[in-house]
């Protein structure tokens, strides 16, 4: 069942639309706002998620303006997180927690499939 939206919006030419609100940021935005919160700065996320400034400026503006919300205070050529923002990374920080469990259990499943031998032997003649 799809949700109803302002409308699909297509990630890649190469896979079926995917739905989600207007309202909604999408996890390239939340990557951004928890990088900024952790390094205070555009510049300081760009280099830590090895993209560009504007890249990760442009990310900000739409994530901003999707939820309708003001998470920075700029100061001094460093951004503060306002309330908002505290209470989003926060949210972040316990998806991005999830995410790395998923990640572990991925891992865990690689792991013990390459342990797995397959033993083949021709069948035993039977002496007569």
């Amino acid at each position: 069942m799809r949700r109803k939206c302002a409308g699909p919006v297509l990630l890649r030419a190469s896979q079926p639309p995917v739905y989600f609100h207007a309202t909604e940021a999408g996890f390239s935005a939340y990557r951004a706002i928890h990088a900024i919160v952790l390094t205070g700065s555009v510049t300081g996320a760009a280099t830590r998620l090895h993209l560009t400034q504007p890249a990760i400026s442009n990310i900000l503006r739409d994530a901003e303006e999707r939820l309708g919300v003001a998470l920075f205070d700029r100061r001094g050529g460093h951004l503060v997180p306002t309330k908002g923002a505290d209470l989003l990374f926060e949210e972040i920080e316990r998806s991005f927690i999830g995410l790395e469990s998923i990640n572990a259990f991925c891992d865990r499943l690689q792991r013990n499939q390459a342990r797995n031998i397959s033993v083949a032997c021709a069948p035993l003649l039977r002496r007569r």
